[in-house]
């Protein structure tokens, strides 16, 4: 415990902390924290400790969902953790990833242009320029990390402060994946992993917060809170059936989607991630190869459209695909315009093309082809929500005919709505 002002840090013990499982805490009730809550302590305790932690997921690898609860009322879930908390690493710039994240989550993101030119023939050599991960730093399992909950729920960063004589049983839930379901949360697939370093271990993780003291500061905090807008994220999910052309043929897809998980709320704007299923792509017998399939794979021919309450929200027909097949910068704008920044190397988010040796070199191959996320902005209510993807098969291809589980995470909008009596409602706003 320390501290300063009118602030002091405490340091808060799970009431419930079981490996592969889940971890609870909850805060006293009366009194008013600061939003910047933190998490530490987290991490993945392997059998294989000379293994490495998932280039995206870095020290996360073992979550799969965090839950903020007044009682039961549920306030906010970050639900499908794994394909949330990689796509937060993507959003991060190189800098932030090399300088921060490297050292407080151990993800791999981060690159660098490496090499001299040379001449042959008066041509650049092929592979004189790579791009490559800099700086690299020991991302060995079992290294503890650190989780900023402002970064991950909107709750947190929407709100300067949480007090808890308006949520009275204040909760934060966080579930764990079990071992089989991290077995590509490392860089082997056999190995037994846990999210504590037994499964009857001492709780390991704790929640660091700073808890304004008793004074007219705080009293004036419980008294005026005027409830938030906060903006979370929602995900719903559609399966895409995999390919089988015929040989030296290519196979087009087109699957219409209603996608009901948005109904009723208002949608800010939507993320497709493209989760591929056929583990054999991102695994090479006991090593886990392609970022563990955490990505988002790239689709051969990708074509979008959106139709939002039978509208087409795309121009004209949408992402739709060229005579080559490439569309990854048209993709790639529409992401960066909605999402903002993406840490995505050249060649991240359009099908692999056989000489990646000549660009890349072995710590970024494994990034080519597996970061092709899309992004729309929607800002609307729904009433109905109809997504068209289309891709093309090609004969022989397993990574592009593969089944793929289409992720759509949705920003909404939500708000804590307080009444007379200190009462609140939690309501999706419109």
């Amino acid at each position: 415990m320390s501290s300063y002002g009118n602030i002091t840090t405490r340091i808060i013990d799970s009431v419930f902390d079981r490996a592969n499982l889940r971890a609870e805490f909850r805060l006293p009730a009366d009194s008013v924290y600061l939003s910047n809550m933190r998490l530490i302590g987290l991490g993945i305790f392997s059998s294989t400790a000379a293994s490495s932690y998932n280039e995206l997921l870095g020290a996360y690898g073992g979550i799969k969902n965090i839950s903020v609860f007044d009682g039961a009322t549920l306030l906010e879930q970050m639900n499908q953790a794994e394909i949330v908390n990689a796509f937060k690493s993507v959003q991060s710039d190189n800098d932030s990833n090399l300088s921060v994240n490297r050292h407080l989550k151990y993800n791999q993101l981060g690159f660098t242009a490496n090499g001299d030119y040379s001449l042959t023939a008066n041509q650049i050599g092929a592979n004189s320029i790579q791009v490559k991960e800099q700086n690299l730093v020991a991302n060995n399992v079992n290294k503890r990390a650190w989780l900023s909950l402002k970064e991950h729920l909107s709750f947190f960063k929407s709100s300067m402060s949480i007090p808890t004589n308006v949520f009275k049983q204040f909760r934060i839930v966080i579930e764990y994946l079990n071992s089989a379901e991290m077995k590509h949360s490392t860089s082997v697939n056999n190995a037994t992993l846990s999210t504590g370093e037994s499964a009857t271990a001492n709780p390991n993780v704790l929640l660091l917060v700073d808890e304004v003291n008793e004074g007219d500061m705080r009293n004036a905090m419980m008294k005026n809170y005027q409830g938030v807008v906060y903006r979370p994220l929602e995900v719903d999910s559609v399966n895409l059936g995999a390919l089988t052309p015929a040989a030296n043929t290519e196979t087009a897809q087109t699957q219409t989607y209603l996608v009901n998980g948005f109904d009723g709320k208002k949608l800010i704007r939507i993320l497709q991630v493209n989760s591929p299923q056929l583990a054999s792509t991102f695994e090479n017998a006991t090593d886990n190869t392609n970022l563990g399939g955490k990505g988002s794979q790239c689709l051969f021919r990708s074509g979008l459209q959106i139709r939002v309450n039978g509208a087409n929200k795309l121009s004209g027909q949408g992402i739709v695909a060229t005579s080559t097949g490439s569309v990854g910068n048209r993709r790639l704008a529409y992401l960066v315009d909605t999402w903002g920044n993406a840490n995505i190397i050249t060649g991240g988010n359009v099908p692999t093309f056989g000489n990646e040796a000549n660009f890349y070199d072995a710590t970024t191959t494994p990034y080519v082809g597996n970061l092709d996320y899309t992004g729309c902005l929607i800002d609307e209510v729904i009433s109905e929500l109809q997504i068209q993807v289309e891709r093309s098969g090609v004969a022989g291809n397993n990574d592009l005919n593969q089944a793929i589980r289409l992720f759509f995470v949705g920003e909404v909008e939500r708000a804590i709505v307080m009444a007379s009596d200190g009462s609140y409602n939690v309501v999706y706003t419109n």
